[in-house]
């Protein structure tokens, strides 16, 4: 993969403390993926690579990335976000973040996981009550642009960029029928505890790599903060379902104890008829791994 990042946030205010961890930097950036196996020396993922913003807001700076991701590599879902110490809570926040998905390769997994029609449910978490909120770490690091960008104080999650969207695709999910969902939790806090209340929940991975044993039957789907989980999911009546977030609160007194767990309303997933169709319950396998995944027990 190669990417050329341009950065045209404008100079950062002057006269900030850039000691380690503390809030600084605004407008500096870099990029960093979450959970590819690759080189991290430069051009590759290097994230003492940084790069700084022209005097002039509006003219960019640019760096150019490769990632030579190896042959071997497991398939799976991961995601790529700026990672500067200082501003990676700023600019993960507000939602300086995207996809990167590694197909299977054949073979690797049976065809009722690999021929499953897939989604991906790309979920961005803005802490606008939960602190530290947006708003308090602008302010320390002496931003504008998100601060003034900021309207409401509920926090929100956003799902492949729309607030409460119905989960529908080119082919509508389908009554009885399997459909894998590639969830990513890009926020930088909060727990996501997802539950879609009348349909069947297969976990198939976590964090890019599938289990050792597939699937595992869950009744929610546990994701915290930079994590994934890819699900295979099937409702088996036709209508709407609402995926929630801590509505079950079958572990949230050991979620808040360990962090801050966003309670709400995520998405409608809307299963139209079958005409016939169904998938029996997925067969247990074991994937194949590549060398740098073996079980070392």
């Amino acid at each position: 993969i190669r990417i050329t990042y341009l950065n045209a946030l404008g100079p950062n205010p002057e006269g900030q403390d850039t000691t380690m961890n503390t809030y600084h930097s605004p407008n500096t950036t870099n990029l960093h993926t979450h959970g590819l196996h690759i080189s991290s020396a430069t051009p590759g993922d290097n994230v003492f690579d940084h790069l700084e913003p022209s005097a002039t807001f509006g003219t960019p700076t640019s760096r150019s990335y490769v990632y030579d991701i190896p042959l071997d590599h497991a398939g799976g879902t991961h995601w790529y976000h700026p990672h500067v110490h200082g501003s990676t809570a700023l600019q993960v926040g507000g939602g300086a973040a995207g996809c990167i998905i590694v197909e299977d390769e054949a073979g690797d997994v049976p065809l009722s996981v690999a021929n499953m029609e897939t989604e991906l449910l790309f979920m961005q978490y803005f802490p606008l009550s939960t602190g530290p909120t947006l708003r308090q770490i602008s302010r320390d690091m002496d931003d504008e642009l998100i601060r003034r960008s900021l309207t409401g104080d509920a926090d929100f999650v956003l799902v492949n960029g729309q607030y409460l969207p119905e989960v529908r695709s080119q082919v509508t999910m389908t009554a009885g029928v399997y459909k894998r969902f590639r969830i990513v939790h890009s926020g930088t806090i909060a727990f996501l505890e997802l539950g879609l209340s009348g349909c069947t929940l297969d976990l198939l991975g976590k964090d890019g790599i599938y289990l050792r044993s597939v699937p595992r039957r869950i009744s929610t789907i546990n994701v915290v903060a930079g994590s994934r989980a890819d699900v295979a999911i099937k409702c088996d009546a036709v209508g709407s379902y609402l995926m929630q977030s801590g509505a079950r609160r079958r572990r949230r007194r050991q979620l808040l104890q360990a962090g801050s767990l966003f309670t709400g309303s995520i998405a409608t997933f809307t299963v139209v008829s079958n005409s016939g169709a169904s998938s029996d319950n997925l067969e247990t396998f074991t994937p194949v791994f590549p060398d740098y995944l073996a079980d070392l027990q």
